[in-house]
């Protein structure tokens, strides 16, 4: 989800004055300053004291209003002003609209007698003008303009507008920023919704190696994606995914979004999977089945100056009877089903100089509502798993900044669970997503953690043979649909039962170094492959020793 705005400022401005001694000529002590909306709300009765706001609603908090009004009075009550005084408070009345979102205002000194030491300042808020959307060529312009919900003679609220944005950019196909300007009448500001689209389907497919022992390590898959489903800006998408060789499983896997009012969706998600692993003994049966229907409720709670919040609730349903998509050691036995609540939160800064993004999920199973989700069935396929339990997973992730668009990406995941968990939640490490130079989820366990560290150059454009680095005199990104990024990283998680299994490393940690290789060609092409270097061994794998881990997808 990416958005940038396009601010035009109107505020009145002071002419700049040439240093002389006029600039610095006091004009008195003040020991009132009122600020009023409205000139014609000026009144002068003498018994003024202090700072005081006279029909104005400041934006934020009572504690951000009380601290603005403490850092004006010691500032600028009890001293003399000159010109210069007056133009840091207009700056910094304003600077406190803007960070509490509402920067949108005009702060104006009238012509007045301040020969009885009160000072009064006249700040004004611009409203909505007019509302205009463009650029909306398969999504609905009616529903751009209701999500983000302003009308003529609104109050602007920035942090609101952000939050409407991101909700609107949800959409991989397209992406709505907002220009400001002057609106016709006095005093209102014309809101326009800028959308940049793309066709809103698009089939794609790719190759990776991260399959395991038991079906085969590598995987084909297939899907498609639709922004604008039925018309109703929906989102739907469909994956194939099979292994090499095909017959060891097949599986289907269908996401489906509806936005609703208010900044709120409805999400309904899940899969089924057919496997036939290798015959690891003749004694076993080697057909699994997995099944997995789920739902979730997003509503957002609260904007945060350019950050985004998000809280979800929902539903799981699963039903296996092997653990073979989560473990190098295959299991299938008697099926077993799991249903449990999840609450979910999101925060989402992604400013040069933000906090990153950060997940909370609490997964809680309080009870036993099917057949086959009982202590036995469980146990069969994890020793020690109870059908009641709780875990929460949470993780932080963010980009650092270095000279010469160099960064640094940092990656922090962790997981606790009550009570040892069946193979589907347990916390899994090695391969693409987590400590690459291992095979897919080579170790396993109900609490775990997971740390990334890597060292990135700056973007290449192969087809432009340039930098995309804003330190280039030459950057232009504009036509650079292609960036290549080199990398080297560090992966390290460890994992431990809750409660010990016998004959089994209870806790366990992997560790690896290497480079790593990103390709893209928007919106058509994205290929990663990393070589991680082991540095220690687990049962499957020993160190030193490398692996390639490798992902290639290609859409039309």
């Amino acid at each position: 989800m990416r958005f940038r705005f396009v601010f035009i400022f109107f505020l009145a401005v002071i002419s700049t004055l040439t240093a002389t001694e006029e600039e610095s000529q006091s004009f008195g002590k003040m020991h009132s300053i009122v600020f009023v909306d409205d000139e014609g709300k000026i009144v002068k009765d003498g018994k003024e004291t202090g700072i005081q706001f006279v029909g104005l609603e400041l934006p934020g908090t009572r504690w951000a209003r009380s601290g603005l009004e403490e850092d004006l009075q010691s500032r600028f009550l009890a001293r003399e002003l000159t010109l210069e005084d007056l133009e840091d408070l207009k700056y910094r009345v304003i600077l406190y609209y803007k960070e509490k979102g509402s920067s949108l205002v005009r702060v104006m000194v009238p012509e007045q007698d301040v020969t009885d030491g009160i000072l009064h300042i006249i700040v004004k808020e611009t409203r909505v003008g007019e509302v205009k959307t463009k650029g909306n060529v398969w999504s609905s312009a009616r529903f751009t303009r209701n999500t983000v919900g302003l009308k003529p003679g609104d109050k602007i609220d920035v942090n609101e507008i952000n939050t409407d944005l991101a909700f609107l950019n949800r959409n991989p196909f397209k992406n709505t920023d907002v220009i400001f300007t002057p609106g016709q009448a006095a005093n209102t500001t014309d809101i326009e919704l800028v959308t940049v689209e793309e066709k809103p389907a698009r089939v794609y497919g790719g190759v990776d190696n991260r399959g395991n022992e038991a079906i085969g390590n590598y995987r084909q898959f297939e899907g498609f994606y639709c922004g604008d489903f039925l018309g109703l800006d929906h989102v739907f998408s469909y994956q194939f995914t099979t292994s090499l060789p095909l017959k060891r499983m097949h599986a289907h896997a269908a996401y489906y979004e509806i936005p609703l009012p208010y900044r709120m969706s409805l999400v309904g998600f899940g899969g089924y999977s057919s496997l036939h692993t290798k015959d690891f003994s003749t004694f076993m049966d080697n057909t699994g089945i997995n099944v997995q229907v789920s739902g979730r409720f997003h509503f957002p709670m609260f904007p945060w100056g350019k950050a985004v919040n998000d809280f979800s609730f929902g539903f799981d349903y699963k039903r296996t009877n092997n653990n073979v998509l989560f473990s190098e050691i295959p299991i299938i036995a008697k099926t077993a089903t799991l249903s449990q609540f999840v609450l979910g939160y999101q925060f989402q800064d992604t400013r040069r100089d933000g906090w990153g993004l950060f997940n909370f999920e609490l997964f809680i199973s309080p009870a036993k509502w099917f057949t086959n989700q009982n202590k036995q069935d469980y146990q069969l396929l994890s020793p020690g798993a109870l059908p009641r339990y709780f875990y929460f997973l949470t993780s932080w992730k963010k980009e650092f900044q270095l000279p010469h668009c160099m960064r640094i990406g940092l990656r922090l995941k962790g997981q606790y669970a009550n009570q040892n968990l069946l193979p589907s939640e347990q916390f899994g490490l090695g391969g693409f997503d987590t400590v690459r130079g291992y095979r897919e989820r080579e170790i396993n366990g109900d609490n775990g953690f997971l740390g990334n560290l890597e060292f990135k150059a700056p973007l290449i454009s192969l087809f432009k043979g340039k930098i995309l680095c804003s330190d280039n005199v030459n950057f232009n990104t504009v036509n650079a649909k292609d960036a290549l990024l080199l990398l080297a990283f560090v992966d390290y998680g460890f994992v431990n039962r809750h409660k010990k299994v016998e004959d089994a490393d209870n806790t366990q940690y992997i560790v690896s170094i290497g480079p790593g290789l990103e390709y893209s060609i928007s919106p058509y092409f994205q290929a990663a492959v990393y070589w991680g270097i082991r540095l220690k061994s687990t049962q499957f794998s020993s160190a030193p020793g490398g692996r390639i881990n490798f992902s290639v997808v290609a859409s039309f």
